[in-house]
């Protein structure tokens, strides 16, 4: 499947290590301690926060994300993993940004991760960790996301941008904080776990 050597180049049982790439990583350790580069994505990180309170003035339509939006180098050492069960297409993303996971599109074969059946949104579902082209080409039937439903996580603008391509996007937070229960195959049922109501939907769903 692969076309480059990724960061562990194994599989770690029914996952497969789609990056970092060794050379990707090492690149991203230097960065860890360039204060001058650092000063200059803090900055760029501070400026795009200012475009919240534009989003918040939209916020029942928004879907506008960043072309190239920031995303710290320690982020981008996330490990992304890749799944597949029964023919069931996950992909886990951690943390990882658009630089980190445009690498990872480009590395493999056409279509490898395209139009997925579950997603995990990076970062909580922040802003700076992907931009619209990440959202056209995973287009995942269902996405998922931990946060804690603040302004940032999920960002409204991330989680409609997917809606907008037919995603189901479920958060731990919605509409109450719970375990949301997703289950491939024959798996036992968890009495501790909830049935996931998608993002702004719990009114249809009552």
């Amino acid at each position: 499947m692969a076309a480059y050597e990724p960061f562990s180049g194994m599989s770690i049982g029914p996952l497969f290590v789609a990056g970092p790439t060794r050379d990707y990583y090492r690149q991203l350790l230097c960065e860890f301690t360039d204060i001058d580069a650092r000063s200059v994505l803090d900055a760029r990180i501070a400026e795009t926060g200012l475009s919240l309170f534009a989003e918040l003035l939209y916020s029942d339509t928004s879907s506008t994300l960043d072309d190239s939006p920031e995303t710290s180098p320690e982020n981008n050492t996330s490990v992304i993993l890749y799944g597949n069960n029964g023919g069931t297409r996950f992909l886990f993303t951690a943390d990882a940004g658009v630089g980190a996971l445009t690498r990872v599109v480009a590395a493999y074969q056409a279509g490898s991760f395209s139009n997925l059946e579950w997603f995990q949104l990076p970062h909580h579902g922040s802003r700076r960790n992907v931009n619209q082209f990440l959202v056209d080409h995973f287009c995942p039937k269902l996405a998922y996301v931990s946060a804690d439903g603040s302004l940032k996580h999920p960002r409204r603008a991330v989680v409609n941008a997917f809606k907008a391509k037919g995603t189901h996007v479920f958060s731990t937070h919605y509409p109450q904080a719970t375990n949301l229960w997703y289950h491939s195959g024959v798996v036992p049922a968890r009495p501790d776990y909830g049935l996931a109501t998608s993002l702004w939907n719990a009114q249809q769903a009552a």
